[in-house]
């Protein structure tokens, strides 16, 4: 099979492969999200909650939380996933107060045509991607206000710019790992970043 590492966000694809012929399906990745989300026919409370019973920090997670906590490193999560259940999930598992201290930039949920609330049966929430990129959301247009803040009171130090740590794993992460200043990846997305120039 051809090598298909990403030439930049705007050419990334998701193909859908029939394994015995030639790819059936070509979509962006903001559809293929969108298809896979919404085909979920449990509500929204009830998609929480089993995520809650499920996800686990990474291992060294609360560890750097408590050391950025006592730097004064301000923590912003970049997701192409929902911020209501990544709200959730870290006010469950770091607690309310470490919660607030976290900002998240991530897809919204609404209420899906027909229905009354995003916690019914049946199909009732849609994802809302945060703009029209490939992604849904584009983490290098979003991280770009980080990379923008200077003085006292954005930095503790007059003029002078943040640094940005990005810690990414996935293929949208690419985008956002090359507008920061240090890089960390889980194992596989280092070898994407290469590939891409990052």
């Amino acid at each position: 099979m051809k090598d298909l590492t990403p030439v930049s966000s705007r050419s990334v694809q998701v193909v859908l492969l029939d394994l015995t012929t030639n790819p059936i399906h070509s979509t962006h990745f903001r559809e293929a999200c969108r298809e896979q989300l919404e085909s979920i026919p449990l509500g929204f409370a009830k998609c929480i909650a089993k995520a809650l019973a499920k996800v686990r920090l990474d291992p060294g997670f609360l560890a750097f939380y408590e050391w950025a906590a006592s730097a004064a490193v301000p923590i912003v999560v970049l997701s192409g996933g929902l911020a209501p259940l990544i709200e959730a999930m870290l006010e469950h598992l770091l607690g309310c107060e470490a919660r607030g201290r976290i900002e998240v930039v991530a897809n919204g949920v609404a209420v899906q045509e027909g229905f009354e609330s995003v916690d019914e049966d049946g199909g009732a929430w849609r994802v809302v991607f945060r703009d029209d990129s490939v992604y849904g959301h584009d983490k290098a247009r979003a991280i770009m206000p980080y990379t923008k803040h200077c003085g006292r009171a954005a930095t503790g130090y007059d003029g002078e710019r943040p640094v940005l740590l990005f810690a990414g794993d996935g293929i949208s992460d690419l985008s956002a790992a090359g507008q920061s200043d240090l890089l960390f990846a889980k194992q596989g997305e280092g070898k994407s970043g290469r590939g891409a120039g990052v």
